[in-house]
């Protein structure tokens, strides 16, 4: 037996923000998960599905988000934290070690401390 399915229940949980997966299991439906994004992005309200989004707060692409996180945490975007120069422009985010890093791990430093020696290739 084909279960049916109401494209207006999915559209509306999709338009709450519902995660497509989410919308499957609460409706019961049979169809993917996939064909369920396909429904909501043809038939669902954009501006109701994307608010909220971190990107969208942020500004696009991962490197803004990152840059928002860290200037929300106090850091300042024109002072180096290595050396304490400060800048007309922004410095770049600068690694103070790869392995297991975390955001706690990212500083803004000016080009001079990122090209020296010992900071290239953090282990």
């Amino acid at each position: 037996m084909i279960k049916a399915w109401n494209r207006n229940e999915i559209v509306q949980l999709w338009n709450e923000g519902e995660a497509p997966s989410r919308i499957v299991e609460r409706l019961n439906l049979t169809i993917s998960v996939r064909q369920v994004q396909r429904i909501g992005q043809a038939a669902g309200n954009r501006k109701l599905r994307h608010s909220g989004r971190i990107d969208k707060e942020f500004g696009s692409g991962f490197k803004a988000i990152v840059i928002q996180m860290m200037l929300a945490r106090g850091d300042d975007r024109y002072l180096c934290a290595l050396c304490g120069a400060r800048s007309d422009k922004p410095m770049t985010v600068h690694h103070t070690k790869y392995d297991g890093a975390t955001l706690a791990d990212l500083v803004f430093a000016c080009m001079a401390c990122q090209k020296k020696f010992e900071n290239k290739g953090l282990a």
